[in-house]
């Protein structure tokens, strides 16, 4: 009876050890803790250009009649992009699956 009164008690305090370990594990926030920590998000800078380009440079094509012909058929080439290999839908078209 002894030794069962025993291995019940040290069972109970390795149980009541290991939830404490579980406890202190945890790293308590605070307020300012979080604040510290926190990053604000920064829009990326923009890509260098030669500043005689920035605002001077046009296109010298203009392959499509009308700038609704142009959305037309970019929004095509996106929803059709969804039967084509590659990372951007660029690539050979893929064969149905079923």
């Amino acid at each position: 009876m002894w030794l069962e009164e025993r291995r019940r008690s040290e069972l109970t305090k390795r149980e009541k050890e290991h939830t404490k370990k579980q406890t202190n594990n945890k790293i308590y926030e605070t307020r300012a803790s979080l604040l510290r920590t926190h990053q604000i998000p920064v829009d990326p800078a923009p890509l260098w250009q030669m500043p005689k380009f920035q605002a001077k440079a046009l296109p010298h094509l203009q392959t499509f009649r009308t700038e609704r012909k142009r959305r037309d058929a970019f929004d095509h080439h996106a929803s059709d992009g969804i039967s084509r290999k590659g990372v951007f839908g660029h690539g050979i078209y893929e064969p149905a699956k079923s």
